[in-house]
């Protein structure tokens, strides 16, 4: 896993970008010769693109096809201050995309990938406004996409 860049100093968000799976774990067969974490891995790269062409300041948890368990992402997230966690995953049910936000702690606390607890219920409002922003922009791209709900575990 690459070493993730801080935020320390610098006026921009911080996007943190995961795209799921990588080395020996595929993830989903989406065919017989694709395997998830390379769909992932190929939108995480567009997704940096096109956030930094907003304004935001993204560290890819890979940009190779490596794996990481949850503990390393989480560690890499905490290391790097990160504003936004975005992570990718790609399945063949169904068509479209799916987003579904997602509640982090504030930066008083740890990220925990392994469960959707947190401390503060605010950083889920923004989970949900990050978004409802993917869905808008997706759907004005004619990009079939359904925004799911999660919630907030105290």
């Amino acid at each position: 896993m690459p070493a993730p860049t801080t935020n320390s100093g610098n006026s921009r968000l911080l996007a943190v970008v995961d795209p799921a799976h990588g080395g020996e774990e595929r993830g989903s067969a989406l065919t017989d010769t694709l395997a998830e974490k390379d769909v992932t891995l190929g939108f995480a790269r567009i997704l940096r693109h096109e956030l930094e062409q907003r304004g935001f300041a993204v560290t890819l948890l890979r940009d190779a096809d490596t794996n990481s368990t949850l503990d390393q992402r989480a560690a890499a997230a905490n290391v790097a201050h990160a504003a936004v966690y975005i992570c990718l995953h790609a399945v063949s049910q169904g068509s479209g995309a799916r987003s579904t936000p997602r509640c982090f702690p504030s930066k008083a606390k740890q990220w925990n990938l392994s469960s959707l607890e947190c401390g503060a219920v605010a950083s889920f409002s923004t989970s949900r406004v990050v978004s409802a922003a993917i869905v808008a922009e997706m759907q004005n791209r004619n990009f079939p996409v359904h925004a799911s709900s999660a919630r907030c575990v105290r």
